[in-house]
């Protein structure tokens, strides 16, 4: 997915931008109204997940295209409705 489509995504509330970088590479900057959950600490805090809503998943790496792990995927019920990871090599966007 390009940049632009994530954009007119989010702002038209149809997706949730969800930052699994780690809290050292959030602090160094991030999208205003992204939800940070690292990547380790995703699959016991998916109940803070939008479910109405596309997500999309923003890291470092590509170690969002993974998820969710073998034992999540088979779970609908814990399943978010859309995935889809984008990566980075840098920080994005800093908000305060």
């Amino acid at each position: 997915m390009s940049v632009g489509e994530a954009r007119r995504r989010l702002d038209a509330g149809r997706a949730a931008l969800i930052d699994v970088r780690e809290p050292e590479e959030w602090a160094e900057g991030h999208v205003a109204g992204a939800l940070h959950i690292p990547l380790g600490e995703l699959g016991g805090r998916l109940d803070e997940l939008p479910r109405d809503r596309d997500l999309l998943f923003f890291c470092r790496s590509a170690r969002a295209a993974a998820w969710p792990p073998r034992p999540c995927a088979s779970t609908a019920s814990t399943a978010p409705p859309t995935s889809r990871a984008a990566s980075s090599p840098g920080p994005a966007t800093a908000s305060p």
